[in-house]
């Protein structure tokens, strides 16, 4: 089993429920910005149960929902089986299984850092087409403080297996896969609100997490809780929180 995949394991059901989707309109200017047309491949790379393959399967586009663990890639197909335009991968960033010269466009949505950067990129340019676009996404918290609060729970303390976590893991860069010239950037800020159980919920879906059963989840639950306490009003939790889109052409 590859990290990635153990990082995750037992966690998908929880991961589609509490964890921050994308921002509408940053996946409106993506697909405008990268032309996007009817009857064209998408590829999501590491999709996980499918919160952004939702937005393209709905555009009708053909989408290609390339995911290496198990429980996340059967939740996304019980969620979009019935739609004819989406397609299920067993497969890694690095050996996606799909045809060469097919892709019009990737997605990565939270998951470029578990790729390995050069493996992926030779990969990408062969199953894209001639000057394909490649696009990553993230959602961040925008409040410093509660940011640096929740980062701060990943220790061995609170029963993380740091080996099995991305804290210590280099941020996966855009720039080792596509061309600097034309690279684009851009954020939509929006508002999430958790009560307390989202936010534990959200948690407990962090890679290196204990599980549930975990004698150590109490910990961590303990330590969330006191952060929670901290910044919630009256048992409501605002975050402001951004969708981070960068697009660029990938690189030869």
């Amino acid at each position: 089993m590859n990290e990635t995949v153990s990082s995750y394991v037992g966690k998908a059901q929880r991961y589609a429920q509490f964890r921050w989707d994308y921002a509408p309109a940053a996946i409106d200017w993506l697909c405008s910005e990268a032309g996007l047309r009817d009857g064209q491949w998408v590829a999501d790379i590491g999709a996980g149960p499918g919160t952004l393959t939702r937005w393209f399967v709905e555009r009708g586009v053909e989408v290609w929902a390339v995911e290496p663990e198990e429980e996340m890639r059967r939740l996304a197909e019980e969620r979009w089986r019935r739609r004819a335009n989406f397609h299920s991968v067993q497969a890694s960033a690095e050996q996606t299984r799909l045809p060469d010269a097919s892709v019009a466009l990737i997605v990565v949505g939270r998951a470029l850092h578990w790729f390995h950067p050069e493996t992926a990129r030779r990969e990408f340019l062969r199953i894209a087409q001639p000057n394909s676009w490649l696009a990553t996404l993230a959602v961040r918290c925008m409040n410093p403080a509660l940011n640096a609060a929740v980062k701060a729970l990943a220790t061995t303390a609170n029963g993380f297996d740091l080996s099995h976590s991305k804290r210590d893991r280099p941020a996966g860069a855009i720039d080792s896969y596509v061309c600097r010239d034309g690279r684009l950037a851009r954020g939509f800020p929006t508002v999430v609100q958790e009560d307390w159980p989202s936010f534990i919920g959200r948690i407990s879906t962090f890679s290196g997490a204990p599980a549930l059963d975990d004698p150590a989840f109490t910990a961590l639950a303990d330590a969330a809780h006191r952060i929670f306490a901290q910044f919630a009003v009256g048992g409501i939790l605002v975050i402001p929180v951004e969708t981070q889109v960068q697009l660029g052409r990938l690189r030869p």
